[in-house]
């Protein structure tokens, strides 16, 4: 990545910070999604600098599904344990400890999200209408 790529990159994070972070959004039932961004100064071998939590909630606040980076996973693939070079991943349930995720972009992180959140509030029987919006 060049400077310039870095730069914009970087840009589209701070927006991204600035629209996002502190927010909840609320759906039909109490069910919720939740956003976090932060940057850290030293992103360590092969990492990004962008640290973000994208968590769904059920009423009682308990994860039901999500996307984070702001702890490592450690992930099974056949007879090895594998460590990943940074901590992208997703959680598809609530007791899932975490699956490698390639991270692309800010923008395809949240439409992944949503894709997923769409799936698991559709199991649920829940609308992906947003009734409101609390935080930033």
């Amino acid at each position: 990545m060049t400077a310039s790529d870095e730069q914009e990159a970087y840009g589209e994070f701070d927006a991204m910070v600035d629209a996002y972070d502190g927010q909840t959004h609320w759906f039909e039932q109490g069910y919720h999604a939740t956003f976090r961004f932060w940057r850290t100064s030293k992103p360590k071998r092969g990492d990004h600098p962008y640290r973000y939590e994208l968590v769904l909630h059920n009423p009682e606040g308990r994860r039901i599904m999500g996307y984070d980076n702001a702890h490592p996973v450690k992930w099974t693939s056949g007879e090895f344990t594998k460590h990943g070079e940074n901590a992208d991943h997703y959680h598809r349930t609530k007791s899932d400890k975490g699956q490698p995720y390639r991270f692309v972009s800010l923008a395809q992180l949240f439409e992944d999200f949503y894709e997923r959140a769409e799936k698991a509030l559709g199991e649920l029987n829940v609308p992906i209408n947003i009734t409101h919006t609390t935080g930033t």
